[in-house]
């Protein structure tokens, strides 16, 4: 693991030295986790390998609502995969239809711009912040009493 550790610290020192405007900090995985449950708002992007993605991915599930709130992005030189951030089966929660899309919807948003679609990514981008923040209709994981399927149909609605 260290070997791994270490070749992937020494990319990424490589590509931060290539792009010195970008504020660039390396941190231990222990202290990163600690740092996103005191004081999550100083980071802004981080890029780690697969096992501590999956950490910090569930910390930042705990601290933010739940599996359905998070996208993810897995971006490389030729290929790129968006998808929910999450690694949650939600077991407890199939076939009641309350499933919380918004992670999904953000990592197509993300896909949107990855494509050049910057138009089309603010507008989805915009529904689902408005959802969010404005109105009364939302899923159970985030104090709500609305079903998957309404809550998407009030993204809709804000689409506009």
């Amino acid at each position: 693991m260290k070997l791994c550790d270490g070749e992937f610290l020494q990319a990424c020192r490589e590509v931060a030295a290539k792009y010195p405007d970008i504020k660039f900090e390396e941190m231990i995985i222990d202290n990163c986790c600690m740092q996103l449950i005191s004081n999550p708002n100083q980071f802004d992007v981080m890029v780690l390998p697969n096992l501590y993605g999956e950490i910090v991915a569930n910390i930042t599930l705990g601290i933010t609502g739940g599996p359905g709130l998070i996208p993810g992005a897995m971006i490389g030189e030729e290929f790129a995969l968006f998808e929910v951030g999450g690694r949650h089966s939600a077991k407890d929660i199939e076939g009641k239809g309350i499933a919380n899309p918004t992670a999904f919807l953000l990592s197509y948003s993300m896909l949107l711009r990855h494509l050049g679609l910057k138009y089309f990514a603010e507008r989805l981008e915009k529904g689902i912040y408005r959802t969010l923040l404005e109105s009364n209709v939302k899923t159970p994981d985030i104090e709500g009493f609305a079903t998957s399927e309404q809550f998407t149909n009030e993204i809709i609605k804000n689409l506009h």
